[in-house]
């Protein structure tokens, strides 16, 4: 298959012409910024954090410092699967799935 470059959309001086611009003017922006005077004074960002910032943080701090209340439950059904001794009667799985299906949405 041929490309024919004699489309009628498009010029070609308009095409070499742009991809030009757009060489010159990366170009550019590179030299722009290397050639910044070394006199200017640089301007310092600074942050302020309220009290509340804080106490969010301590709060949030000493919600990972507590024990799962669940740990108890957990670790008893980690050990009586692990032992094969972990039962679930098919009847209450079939209720909760029934539960599930046909719960009113909130």
């Amino acid at each position: 298959m041929k490309i024919n470059n004699n489309l009628p959309f498009i010029r070609k001086d308009s095409a070499n012409s742009s991809s030009k611009n757009v060489s010159s003017k990366s170009s550019n922006a590179y030299s722009t910024a290397e050639s910044k005077p070394a006199t200017q004074a640089t301007a310092k960002d600074t942050v302020q954090l309220s009290s509340n910032s804080k106490l969010l943080k301590d709060m949030v701090q000493q919600l990972k410092d507590m024990p799962d209340p669940r740990k108890a439950l957990i670790d008893e059904l980690r050990t009586s699967v692990a032992n094969g001794t972990y039962n679930v009667s098919s009847k209450s799985i079939a209720e909760s799935i029934v539960n599930k299906v046909y719960a009113k949405p909130s």
